[in-house]
């Protein structure tokens, strides 16, 4: 080595220091870990995977029942035939009474998206596995939807997706979408409307809005369009309440709401126009027929007590809710509340959405 005081330059190792090969460089060494996104992505598509999966070990035909079977896949089959074969037409009279095809919206004659879905049902001759590709899908879109819900509320991954499952495996999704999809395909876009409508106004966001507004309408499932104009509207009352943003500010979103909601109305209009001559109930009634019984709610905790609800044909059916209490107690001990974002915008939207829900669960379903 040069002496002090020569002014040469020290001379420098090409060997990296011990500690370096020992623990490598943080600019060369693999993280050993996903990316938060990658994470939620690989975890949603797992966790919508097993909740698909999960009933087909107790029935293969799980989602190929009731109505499903009955109505939904074989008309979403008979119409892909129609559109590839070139002969659709709205009205098919040797169908009789059930042949007007554009009076019923959930046939999607006017709404591509089902038509483009009921083309890929026409490809498969086992409707049965079609069935269950299109719930693993809007599986995966609830999943996803839900986890970057949360995410973008500040929840970590692996609560978030457990939120997910959770949702996932309810009962109302669970088992009634399976025997009317398009109660799942509706709902599963509700976090994304969320997250849309989260989000700071950027082009992308109200166009989501926009779209994924049409895309719930479209679908026809009207407790659906109910929920997501009750989200809308509680999204709207929050942010007015919190004062955050000027009125103008919520405007953008709030239209493109309103716009794809009336692009998405197109596919009732064929029903809107037969009203007169169409055999319906003409007056609204209050029987209670599935309307959720809000004692029965509070009384699900009880190891004795099972919840029931009135169902069609004055059936009572019990709800899949015992033990509630159970699993609410203990969470409601366990989260730290001094950790609970209270000023976030998430927060007060959902305080909000839940007592519209409430409010809308009691009104007659009898019209």
């Amino acid at each position: 080595m040069p002496s002090r005081g020569t002014g040469a330059p020290p001379e420098v190792s090409a060997d990296p220091p011990a500690a370096a090969v020992a623990h490598g460089s943080s600019a060369d060494r693999p993280s050993g870990r996903l990316r938060p996104g990658a994470a939620l992505a690989v975890g949603s598509t797992l966790l919508a995977g097993a909740v698909t999966a999960l009933p087909l070990l107790f029935s293969a035909r799980f989602y190929y029942l009731d109505d499903t079977q009955n109505q939904g896949m074989g008309s979403m089959h008979l119409i892909g035939r129609l559109i590839r074969s070139g002969e659709l037409t709205s009205v098919m009279s040797q169908l009789g009474a059930g042949g007007n095809l554009a009076v019923d919206p959930q046939y999607g004659l006017f709404f591509p998206p089902k038509l483009a879905m009921s083309v890929f049902v026409s490809l498969f001759d086992d409707v049965n596995l079609a069935a269950i590709l299109i719930m693993g899908f809007f599986n995966l879109v609830l999943c996803l939807g839900v986890a970057l819900l949360l995410r973008h509320a500040g929840a970590g991954t692996l609560l978030a997706l457990a939120a997910a499952g959770s949702i996932a495996t309810s009962g109302f999704l669970f088992v009634w979408g399976t025997n009317w999809q398009p109660s799942l395909w509706s709902y599963a876009l509700l976090p994304w409307l969320w997250l849309c409508l989260e989000r700071r106004n950027t082009a992308i966001s109200i166009a989501g809005v926009a779209l994924i507004t049409w895309l719930i309408v479209g679908f026809a499932f009207p407790f659906a369009t109910v929920a997501a104009a009750g989200l809308c509207l509680a999204w709207f009352l929050a942010r007015l309440l919190a004062r955050r943003e000027p009125f103008l500010a919520l405007l953008p979103k709030a239209l493109a709401a309103a716009g794809g909601a009336l692009v998405g109305a197109i596919a009732y209009l064929p029903l809107a126009a037969s009203i007169d001559w169409t055999v319906r109930q003409s007056v609204v009634t209050n029987s209670g027929t599935l309307v959720p019984n809000l004692t029965e709610l509070l009384l699900s905790s009880s190891p004795v007590s099972s919840s029931e609800i009135y169902f069609w044909g004055g059936q009572v059916a019990g709800s899949p809710i015992m033990y509630l209490g159970w699993f609410l107690l203990p969470i409601v001990a366990l989260v730290d509340w001094r950790a609970v974002r209270w000023r976030s915008t998430l927060l007060p939207t959902a305080v909000v959405f839940s007592v519209v829900i409430l409010l809308l669960t009691q009104l007659p379903s009898d019209f």
